[in-house]
């Protein structure tokens, strides 16, 4: 049977397809379910363009040697030829995680299968957040045990700065498959944001051990590097990446915080100005930025990067306090006194807040409201010794003990 398997295989590969397919058959007739045979009987037929005459020999060869790659690839080969995406995507998940099927081809075949959650991870990517949850909300509805939607929909609540649901959903993803990838890939996301740099950069390692090929396994396993501060495997990845993806800006990004921890702060700002050239919405870069800008004296490109924060995040107080104080030190008090107006309202007890606007109050002299800001943020937080010095500082206007008001 070997003789002929060889004969059958001598005749394939110099293109003397018919004879080749007469020994396969025959090799069939007395071993139905020889692998090799089956496998290579599905490979004629794929070359005729009968893709869908090959499933059955590929299925055949696939159930009888599971250990085969080449019976893996080939079987989802076909499904994808005749169309049937979501089994291929089924056969190519299984691959993965039960035999640890990847390298280039594998890649290459799943970037022909439309996105099961194409949607999602397009409005993710533009920065819709809050849409994209709700699309994988729907498709939970109807696929309850989805641990990679879960997983997804972690992401996008973490993203959208909403970390209880970002772990309620997570931990959905985990009950129903903790092996799935794509799941570990997030979880190590989660940790990571939590500062569990041990544990995320032990679980990054992992998924990158399993599929080092995979751009994202490689950017989340760059990240936790960079935060346990091993730079330099850190920037090999991100440039590994980089080569794959060129416009992948969550790379350039990770690889400016490479660059900014080594100390060399101008590389990193260019690496993050190219980041938010491909994705504006990357709004954590922003205030990195503007404390760039500020550090170098440059009020007005720090103003310009947080006012572009809080454009992407009209409700954040955060991006609303520190802009205002630089626009206070930058002798821009109106604006100033407006933007930490509203962030007094939309948080009337951060103490932040009230001191910022007290600060730029008693630079204009406008010492009663300056008074009452401060008051209402000595309530908040008591022991703020810098509240407490400026305080004191108007009681002095109020008493006439001196005309001179110190801006912190």
């Amino acid at each position: 049977m070997t003789d002929l398997l060889q004969q059958a295989i001598q005749h394939h590969q110099a293109g003397e397809l018919p004879q080749a397919e007469q020994l396969y058959r025959a090799i069939l007739e007395t071993q139905p379910n020889h692998p090799d045979a089956n496998h290579n009987l599905g490979v004629l037929a794929v070359v005729m363009n009968k893709a869908d005459l090959a499933l059955p020999f590929f299925k055949l060869a696939l159930e009888t040697n599971p250990n085969h790659t080449q019976f893996w690839l080939s079987y989802i080969d076909a499904l994808i030829k005749t169309e049937q995406f979501d089994l291929a995507r089924a056969v190519l998940n299984q691959g993965k995680e039960s035999f640890g099927l990847q390298g280039e081809t594998v890649n290459a075949l799943a970037a022909l299968l439309p996105e099961l959650y194409g949607t999602a991870i397009e409005l993710r990517e533009s920065g819709r957040y809050l849409e994209a949850i709700d699309w994988l909300k729907n498709h939970l509805v109807q696929n309850p045990q989805d641990a990679n939607a879960y997983a997804h929909l972690a992401q996008n609540f973490s993203l959208n700065k909403q970390d209880g649901e970002a772990w309620t959903a997570l931990n959905s993803a985990l009950a129903i498959n903790p092996n799935s990838i794509l799941v570990q890939r997030n979880h190590a996301r989660l940790l990571l944001k939590q500062q569990k740099i041990s544990e995320a950069r032990k679980i990054a390692a992992g998924i990158y051990q399993a599929d080092s090929a995979d751009v994202e396994n490689q950017l989340v396993f760059a990240a936790m590097l960079t935060a346990n501060n091993e730079l330099e495997p850190s920037k090999n990845l991100c440039e590994k990446a980089l080569q794959v993806r060129p416009n992948y800006a969550e790379a350039f990004a990770i690889l400016g915080q490479v660059h900014w921890k080594a100390g060399d702060k101008n590389a990193a700002l260019q690496l993050f100005e190219k980041a938010l050239s491909i994705k504006p919405h990357l709004i954590q870069l922003y205030p990195i930025i503007a404390a760039f800008h500020n550090e170098n004296k440059n009020l007005p490109a720090a103003i310009h990067a947080l006012k572009k924060a809080w454009e992407y995040e009209p409700h954040e107080v955060e991006h609303m306090v520190n802009l205002g104080e630089l626009l206070r030190q930058n002798y821009q008090t109106a604006e100033a006194i407006t933007v930490l107006e509203k962030a007094v309202q939309l948080a009337p007890k951060n103490a932040m807040a009230w001191t910022n606007l007290g600060t730029v109050l008693q630079q204009i002299s406008e010492i009663k409201k300056a008074k009452i800001a401060y008051e209402k943020a000595l309530a908040i937080y008591p022991n703020q010794a810098e509240l407490l010095n400026n305080f004191g500082n108007i009681v002095k206007d109020e008493n006439d003990w001196g005309n001179r008001i110190n801006i912190l």
